[in-house]
């Protein structure tokens, strides 16, 4: 039983031995406090930067160096855009669906205390800075789910649109939650032939083979 980051979130699995296997029993949401200092490293490791006045990014330490280009993007005028149903267990999806990508998109927690950034509060933030462009995903004041999902899009649409993608997508195989996913880790050098709905993501020595309930 162990608890392993996946993209932007983090997940307690526990796993069973089968071969050279592991296959999971339960995939639960959690969260620990990512190593700090000299033993958080550059890939694991998070840091919270004072941006800009007001503003605030809790980011991973490889991503740092982008927290001025976020900064002042989030200085200009955002696009709204109401993600209907994307509610209960959408951070999950959204977390595999960041991991999964192929784009070289920085993830970021933003806390703002001014409304010239578009907000005032928290939300999560991610940045396709190669487009000049990013989103910014309100958290809801409710946590009942009641509540539609606002996404404050900035620059470039491109990072509003795929995220679009991403949810519908989500919706369509049934918005699993994050304990319907189960994973099967593989070694590194093992072959993993491609079935349609799963995805695969690399980790030093492993790679995981997710996929959503029993279909």
């Amino acid at each position: 039983v162990l608890p392993l980051s996946i993209g932007p979130a983090q997940f307690s699995i526990a796993f069973t031995k089968e071969g050279d296997e592991l296959r999971s029993r339960s995939l639960y949401p959690c969260g620990f406090m990512p190593l700090r200092g000299s033993m958080g490293d550059a890939a694991t490791g998070t840091r919270t930067i004072a941006a800009a006045p007001g503003l605030r990014l809790t980011m991973n330490n490889a991503a740092a160096h982008n927290a001025g280009r976020i900064a002042a993007l989030l200085a200009t005028s955002p696009t709204p855009y109401t993600a209907v149903n994307a509610r209960h267990g959408w951070f999950s999806g959204l977390a595999f669906a960041v991991a999964d990508t192929t784009q070289p998109r920085v993830f970021a927690f933003v806390a703002s205390d001014d409304a010239r950034y578009g907000f005032v509060g928290h939300g999560y933030g991610i940045f396709d800075l190669s487009s000049g462009g990013g989103s910014v995903i309100r958290q809801s004041e409710s946590n009942d789910g009641s509540a539609d999902m606002i996404i404050l899009t900035y620059g470039s649409p491109r990072t509003g649109e795929w995220l679009t993608e991403v949810f519908a997508d989500w919706e369509t195989h049934g918005a699993p939650h994050a304990h319907d996913y189960h994973v099967t880790a593989l070694p590194a050098d093992a072959p993993v032939p491609a079935t349609d709905g799963e995805f695969i993501v690399g980790i030093p020595h492993w790679q995981l083979v997710f996929r959503a309930g029993t279909t």
